[in-house]
Parts: structure tokens; C-alpha cells; sequence
């Protein structure tokens, strides 16, 4: 990241950021407003720290289940043998879909969820499907 100091119509300065985008041109952020002196200490802080700022890297797992209670989920982040274990039965997620297109208590549109309906209606049947081929 840059920094710019600039004058002020008021007689101080300005310490800016000074950011280039994907798309062209800069973004430019107000960062400190005071003294000549000031700002270019300011600048000299805030580069210091960027000097001693580390990238880290975090691998995270994700390894979801479908049972016979619902959904579960074994996370795994870093380098931990340790797992989380999030579990969610099926109406739990049903209820919070409807409840993402409810207002006063009713569905704002009642075919919104048409397509939910029979994507877990071809899901059951896929499901009996398989288990029929596999017998």
C-alpha cells in the first residue's frame, strides 16, 4: 500500500492511503488529518507495521454426511486433529428456508418454494434408486 500526504486549503495535511484497483485507477482513503510532522510520522508508523505483518495460511477440511437425522458436518482447520462437528436435521433447514421467504408469518409468494419441494422430492427418489440398485 502507498501513502500520500497532501496540503490542506486550512493549512494542515492530510495523510491518504492509496490503493490501486482491478478495474483501473486508485481508491484513495482519508487515513489522518494534522501536521506536516505529524502525517509523516503517522506514515512512518503505519508502514512499519505493514513491514512485520505476516501472510498466514489456514487449510480447512469440510466433510459433510447425510444420515438418517439430518445433516452432519466434521470440520477441520489447521493443523488440529481436533474436529468440529456441526449436525442439522433436514427440517431445521427446511424451516429456516421458509422462514427466509416469510413476512408477517405468511410466504411472500407462495410458489417460491416450488422448486425447493421437488428438488427433495427427486433427492427421495434417487435416493430409493440407488438403494434398490445396490440390493
Amino acid at each position: 500500500m502507498k501513502y500520500q500526504i497532501k496540503p490542506t486549503d486550512r493549512g494542515d495535511h492530510i495523510l491518504e492511503s492509496v490503493v490501486p484497483t482491478s478495474f483501473g485507477g486508485d481508491a484513495v482513503n482519508y487515513v489522518f488529518r494534522g501536521r506536516l510532522e505529524d502525517c509523516e510520522k503517522m506514515e512512518g508508523e503505519l508502514m512499519k507495521g505493514e513491514s512485520v505483518m505476516k501472510k498466514m495460511t489456514i487449510d480447512i477440511e469440510v466433510s459433510p454426511w447425510l444420515t438418517e437425522e439430518g445433516l452432519h458436518i466434521n470440520l477441520y482447520a489447521g493443523n488440529s486433529d481436533t474436529e468440529t462437528e456441526l449436525n442439522f436435521t433436514l427440517q431445521d433447514l427446511v424451516d429456516k428456508e421458509i422462514d427466509a421467504h416469510t413476512f408477517n408469518g405468511k410466504l411472500r409468494d407462495p410458489k417460491i418454494l416450488d422448486g425447493l419441494i421437488k428438488y427433495l422430492d427427486d433427492v427421495a427418489d434417487y435416493a430409493y434408486k440407488r438403494v434398490r440398485e445396490m440390493k
